[in-house]
Order: C-alpha cells, then sequence, then structure tokens
C-alpha cells in the first residue's frame, strides 16, 4: 500500500509518500518541502493574506499531484496552527478542495501533540520511558509526555519561530529591544505548561521539527563533534552567535536552509528558554514528526480490523458472563462509566494506557456476579467465576487480571498472601492495585445504586484528589462510601480522596 500524507504549516508544506509492507513496516518513496510561510502575518493579524494564499495553493497542488503521479492510494492532508487560528481558513480550505479534490484536515493543537508523540515513539521504540517531547513549529510548539504508546499530557502554546519573529523582531540583527520582547513573551507563554509538565515529570527529553534540526545541526558544527544532544549551553552559544548576524549573514550558515534563516533567533531563543525552565538536561533530536504521525494513525485506522473485532468479542464475552449470573445491569455499567472517568482524568498517577482501561471497565462489568452464589463474600465468588470461566478474546493472563481487579472491589486491600494476588507477576500486581484502586473509588460514586452521579471531573493536587460530581439528587450515601473505599486509592496514589457535590456550594473554609 502506498499512502501519502502533506502537512500545510505555517512555515512549509511537506509532501511525505511512503510504501507500506506487509509486515507494517513504513519504507519512504519521496519527501518534498516548499517553504511558502503561510502563518507571516497571519499569526498576529488573524487572517491570511491573499499573497500568501496563492502561494500556498500553488505549492498544494503541486504536491497532490506529486503524489498521484507517485501513486499513492490516499492522500491525507492537515493543517496547524496558521489555518487553525485563521478567520478565513474555510476559504482556504474550500478553494483546495476544489483545485485538488483533497480536503486539509485542520487539527487541534493536542491532536497534533499526539500524533507527533505517536510517531517520536515509533521512530524512537521509547518503550515505557517517560518522555517529554518537544515539537517547535512555525506558529506554535506542541509538548507530550508519553509513556508507552499513551499520553500523559498534551499541550499546545502559540510560541512558534515564524510567530515571534513577527511579532517581536523589529530590527536586522535583533536589537537588545527586540531580545528582550521576545524573551517576556516566550516566558510568558511557557508559564503554564511548565509547571504542567513539572507536575507530570519525565526521564528522557526529545525535539523534533525543522527548527530543532537546524539547531542541533548548528551546536555539531560549533562543539566540532557528530553527535548533537541541544543542551542550555549548546543551544546558548548558537543563539548567541545568531544574534549577532543579520538574515543575509545566517543564510550562509552550512546546513542553514536560506529560507529559514530569518526565523532561526527566534527558534532558537525558544529552545534555549525551553531547556532553561523546564530544566532539561539534554533534548536528543527525532526526524520524525506530524507527518509520520498522521501517516501512522491512518494506517491504524486502516489496519486495525481484527483489533476491532477481537475488542467486539471480549465485549460479547464479559457481557455474557455477566448476563449468565443475572447482574445488576444498571450499576455495573455505571461503575463502568463512573471507572472509565476517573481513569481518563487520573493519567497522571497511574501512567497506565488503552488496555488496561479496557481492562478496568471489563472488571467494572463483572465486579457483582459473586452475588449469584451469596451475598457474604460476593467479592471473592466474583473472583472465582471470573478466573475460572471461558472468556473468548483474553489471555488467562487478562482474565486473572480482571478476576482480581473485581476482587478487590471492596474489603480487604490487596496482599501477598491473597493466593490469586500472589499468582500474578510483580508488574501486574501493580496494575491490579491501581485498577482496584479506581474501581473501589467507581463503585463508591454509586453505592446508592440509583446513578445519582450523572458525571465526575477529578483535579489532582500534591496532597488531594478532589472529585467534583454533577449530582442529580442526594449524594450522601456516595459521600459515606467515598470515605470507606477511599483507602487503596490513597495507599496507591499518597492522594486523599475529597468528593465534591457541584449542585451544591462549596463549604466555607475552618477558621
Amino acid at each position: 500500500m502506498r499512502l501519502a500524507t502533506i502537512d500545510v504549516g505555517s512555515n512549509s508544506i511537506h509532501l511525505l509518500v511512503v510504501d507500506v509492507e506487509k509486515d507494517g513496516k513504513i519504507v519512504p518513496v519521496d519527501r518534498e518541502r516548499d517553504m511558502v510561510r503561510l502563518g507571516a502575518h497571519s499569526l498576529t493579524r488573524g487572517s491570511i493574506t491573499e499573497a500568501a494564499s496563492q502561494i500556498a495553493l500553488r505549492s498544494f497542488r503541486r504536491l497532490v499531484e506529486l503524489a498521484r503521479h507517485l501513486e499513492a492510494e490516499r492522500v491525507v492532508a492537515t493543517g496547524t496552527s496558521a489555518l487553525r487560528e485563521s478567520r478565513n481558513r474555510d476559504e482556504f480550505v474550500e478553494r483546495a478542495l476544489r483545485e485538488t479534490g483533497v480536503r486539509i484536515e485542520i487539527l487541534s493543537g493536542q491532536e497534533e501533540a499526539r500524533l507527533v508523540a505517536l510517531a517520536v515513539n515509533h521512530a524512537m521504540r521509547l518503550g515505557t520511558t517517560r518522555t517529554l517531547i518537544v515539537d517547535v513549529g512555525g506558529g506554535s510548539t506542541e509538548f507530550a509526555i508519553t509513556k508507552g504508546r499513551e499520553p500523559l499530557l498534551l499541550r499546545s502554546v502559540k510560541l512558534g519561530a515564524v510567530r515571534l519573529t513577527d511579532a517581536c523582531i523589529r530590527s536586522d540583527p535583533p536589537s537588545p529591544r527586540d531580545v528582550a520582547r521576545l524573551d517576556e513573551q516566550i516566558r510568558d507563554g511557557l508559564a503554564r505548561t511548565r509547571r504542567a509538565v513539572a507536575n507530570v515529570g519525565y526521564e528522557r527529553a526529545v525535539a523534533t521539527s525543522g527548527t530543532a534540526l537546524a539547531l542541533a545541526r548548528l551546536v555539531a558544527r560549533f562543539s566540532k563533534s557528530a553527535s548533537s544532544p541541544l543542551t542550555l549551553d549548546a543551544v546558548r552559544i548558537v543563539r548567541e552567535r545568531l544574534a549577532l548576524l543579520s538574515v543575509k549573514e545566517s543564510r550562509r550558515l552550512p546546513g542553514v536552509n536560506p529560507r529559514r534563516a530569518d526565523i532561526l533567533f527566534a527558534g532558537a531563543m525558544l529552545v534555549e528558554r525551553i531547556l532553561e525552565l523546564f530544566a532539561i538536561e539534554k533534548l536528543e533530536t527525532c526526524d520524525w514528526g506530524l507527518r509520520e504521525g498522521v501517516l501512522l494513525h491512518l494506517l491504524r485506522d486502516t489496519l486495525v480490523g481484527e483489533a476491532a473485532e477481537r475488542r467486539t468479542l471480549r465485549r460479547r464475552s464479559v457481557l455474557g458472563l455477566a448476563r449468565r449470573y443475572q447482574y445488576d445491569a444498571v450499576h455495573s455499567r455505571q461503575v463502568a462509566h463512573l471507572a472509565k472517568k476517573l481513569f481518563d482524568a487520573t493519567a497522571v498517577l497511574h501512567g497506565l494506557g488503552a488496555a488496561h482501561r479496557e481492562i478496568l471497565e471489563h472488571a467494572a462489568v463483572l465486579h457483582d456476579i459473586g452475588y449469584f452464589v451469596s451475598d457474604v463474600d460476593h467479592h471473592k465468588h466474583t473472583q472465582y467465576l471470573v478466573a475460572h470461566s471461558e472468556l473468548q478474546g483474553f489471555t488467562r493472563n487478562e482474565v486473572a487480571v480482571i478476576a482480581n481487579v473485581a476482587r478487590y472491589h471492596r474489603k480487604s486491600l490487596p496482599r501477598d498472601r491473597h493466593p490469586g494476588f500472589t499468582a500474578l507477576g510483580m508488574e501486574e500486581r501493580e496494575i491490579v492495585r491501581k485498577l482496584a484502586a479506581i474501581l473501589r473509588l467507581a463503585d463508591a460514586l454509586d453505592r446508592s445504586h440509583a446513578c445519582a452521579i450523572a458525571d465526575v471531573e477529578v483535579s489532582i493536587g500534591p496532597q488531594v484528589a478532589e472529585v467534583r460530581a454533577r449530582s442529580r439528587g442526594s449524594i450522601e450515601l456516595e459521600r459515606l462510601a467515598t470515605r470507606h473505599k477511599s483507602d487503596l486509592f490513597e495507599r496507591v496514589f499518597g492522594r486523599r480522596v475529597r468528593l465534591r457535590d457541584l449542585r451544591r456550594p462549596a463549604s466555607p473554609p475552618v477558621a
């Protein structure tokens, strides 16, 4: 299968054409790039000029024609900050569609960050290392923290090399006043994301984008080294040298695209401040980015039919088991709904992924089936029924984890002396602790079995996790149950749970 993706960015338009082999391996066929500067002035003024539109549309037509000449079976186009923020973006998208037959999908900042992170994880095989990924673009900079394939944080800030140059640089070379203005805008723009990144934490940092790669080449040249990680000292040296050069002189630097020279100083200062403010020891670089992320996403959508069928088989199998033992469908589905909401809202604490979320959902659906055997110790009966079931589509290991998570929705906490729990591996025991902590809390939030809480939001603090409930009526039973059943959550995640009803005013602080 031959696929193509076109990225309509603030600084340039990129084409990537690849072959996807039977084993899923991606083999590049061709790459093209036009530096069209679509975001010039539009990022500060709010609309794309007619002149910029004409240049960008001409490039877009050429790249679509090239993709078709190379016999790409599908061409996918995306747009980022220049289009995302433009008041006349719909007109541009319609003109592009009319002239080429290809619709440009405008990505949100968070979706852009997710796709970049998907590409970097795949290219660098990051595994379960908690990694900060930074993509410095023309109009915006995206931040993601991932552990495995799942994002723990996604942020997009309106800081980019083109935007900052247009907004702050008045002189050539930049004057001290330009530099001060640029520094202030970058620091203000990074403040909130800096705090969010610090709260999540990371072990490794990777940068991607043309700006980061250009800086890496300059760092390598100035340090006369083959390897070129971006450190604060190395980037500061490059930025200080660029500050002394005119744009014309910057264009002569080896390894620098002449069309990027006028925005390179702003890009260097942005990367320098990220290294400084985020206390990053070094930024590795990756040449995979948004285009590759779009392709990987496309491949998942195209090739996951078998996986989707497997998920459907598993869900049917779980529901079949639940019905066999006459489960309380309304309560079980409510607990599953709340458990998934809690899981999503506490990702920064547990660091688990989509597969674990699915395990939690199945455990929530099955958590009370032990009542079919007896009201006494029904949680233990649930564990036995699940563990000895023939759930289709699951490995025996997955069944054992589901059984244990369901078992610990009440009563005693997981202990190594419990036979079913101690039979698991160390990593699986930790997964059970985390998922059971969430399930216990979700079950408490429907203690009345009346679906009194329609939805929840969670705010994570250094000592407290505040669960804000959108209730349909009294939730006094849920409040009492939460106090009793948040024990495992507090032990595993180190946060006390506070339940707040958004229908009622918050209690006044105690003097």
